[in-house]
């Protein structure tokens, strides 16, 4: 394994010292691991991008051919502001070891309902241009809708499947949708990427970071394998927001 002061003396991991939003400190401080090893998952493909043909990996450590980049994906269920993915960058004017991180892009977004979409941190390991997407989504179920089902089916496994989960009863209703757009994956089955909606900005998927298409493509552009995807529940991207940035928009840019 490669230590973590090679790995930020290369430039997939912030050095210490330099400019971070509070945020992202805390993130890497909660979550070290998910920065590990997205920069080992970084560092391996610069590696087949600049090692010479008959070299041995372990002896070819080029910096990082990429920016650092990190993904903010800002909860915000129960208030009235927005849900946001934020994707933070380094500031490349201010020289090597000055740079400082600021909003490269920020949009709004929609997280999972009852809580589907998970604090924490993920590299994203897997990345789409377009695939389909197949699961279970969870219907709330209000009181009236649920004795019915109980009277109707009252057998386990018949023809509704009904459970308890996060602290609502639900009802499964499976989907496969297809044609789904710059998915980039990070969680198990939760991924970013874009999904067609009349709104964004507030809990509607089944546990995905959802976002409009031109959104869904400028962050899709902006990351990569290994780029880390950090999800916190309306604390982290007003801590790190610059005095003076606009009101966030769909697909707006800092």
């Amino acid at each position: 394994m490669i230590p973590v002061a090679v790995l930020s003396d290369l430039g997939y991991l912030p050095q210490p010292g330099q400019h971070r939003p509070p945020a992202l400190i805390r993130a890497m401080r909660e979550h070290p691991s998910a920065f590990i090893r997205g920069a080992s998952v970084q560092l391996t493909a610069a590696q087949k991008l600049d090692c010479f043909a008959g070299a041995e990996q372990s002896e070819c450590l080029p910096a990082d051919p990429w920016p650092f980049t990190w993904v903010q994906v800002d909860k915000h269920a129960g208030t009235v502001a927005p849900e946001t993915v934020t994707v933070w960058g380094m500031d490349p004017v201010t020289g090597m070891g000055n740079e400082r991180f600021h909003i490269v892009y920020r949009t709004q977004a929609n997280t999972g309902v009852l809580h589907s979409t998970p604090d924490g941190s993920w590299p994203i390991y897997q990345r789409y241009r377009v695939t389909t997407m197949q699961g279970a989504f969870p219907v709330p179920l209000p009181a009236v809708a649920l004795l019915a089902i109980s009277m109707s089916n009252p057998k386990p496994g018949g023809a509704e499947k009904v459970s308890f989960w996060h602290g609502a009863w639900v009802r499964w209703k499976p989907y496969d949708d297809r044609d789904i757009k710059w998915v980039s994956y990070f969680d198990g089955g939760r991924a970013l990427h874009f999904f067609p909606r009349a709104r964004y900005g507030f809990p509607q998927s089944a546990g995905c970071v959802e976002m409009p298409l031109s959104a869904a493509h400028m962050v899709y552009c902006l990351t990569r394998m290994g780029t880390v995807v950090t999800v916190a529940a309306g604390r982290a991207v007003m801590s790190g927001r610059p005095a003076g940035l606009a009101k966030v928009q769909d697909g707006s840019r800092a």
